[in-house]
């Protein structure tokens, strides 16, 4: 590998040994609803997705763009529908981004065409999951 890593200016990677050997344990939460009366969460504070289908930050950046939409219109037009559909919004994107991390890291046995994902998801994301990822041709074709 330092042979590989080797830079054309004579850079070469710092090797050392290895100390820790761990499996990391993988969490995940969501929060619902994303709102307590004037309270609102956004990003890790409401949702917390493994790292395997890399949306953490994507989710965040969502909820933001979402909540500041629903406090400008409220506080430039006296609009509160934006706020009060925030919280519903926002968890049909954290629900397929869950379902997408736990679907991708599950034991092939539970995707060999099963069509079901863990029931604590909401039916109205896992189905329609299920029916993207069947779809899908790459999918389909290695791992479906």
């Amino acid at each position: 590998m330092p042979k590989r890593m080797t830079s054309c200016d004579g850079w070469k990677p710092n090797v050392g040994s290895i100390l820790n050997k761990n499996v990391t344990a993988m969490r995940s939460f969501v929060v619902q609803p994303m709102n307590s009366g004037r309270l609102y969460l956004a990003g890790d504070a409401a949702h917390i997705v493994p790292p395997t289908g890399a949306n953490g930050f994507n989710l965040a950046v969502s909820d933001v763009l979402l909540l500041g939409r629903a406090i400008s219109a409220f506080y430039c037009n006296g609009k509160t529908g934006l706020l009060e559909t925030y919280s519903a919004t926002a968890l049909k994107r954290v629900w397929r981004s869950q379902g997408f991390s736990w679907w991708i890291v599950g034991p092939p046995p539970s995707r060999a065409r099963s069509n079901r994902l863990r029931p604590e998801f909401p039916p109205e994301v896992a189905h329609p999951l299920e029916h993207h990822l069947s779809s899908c041709s790459v999918f389909t074709r290695f791992i479906w």
